[in-house]
């Protein structure tokens, strides 16, 4: 895994980004993802859910 600098002195942030570097194994998770429907739950935030806030 190798870490992307995206640090900018226009707009700092915390967020990190990271690059596996492996497109097998990136898909064999998308493909997990997608094949187990079941698994996955509603979005929520700290307020429960509201489809106006959170979408996913």
């Amino acid at each position: 895994m190798k870490k992307l600098s995206t640090v900018s002195n226009k707009s700092p942030n915390f967020i990190g980004s990271w690059n596996i570097e492996n497109d097998k194994l990136c898909n064999e998770i998308i493909n997990f993802f997608e094949d187990h429907k079941s698994m996955q739950r509603v979005g929520i935030t700290a307020l429960g859910y509201d489809p106006k806030i959170k979408q996913t």
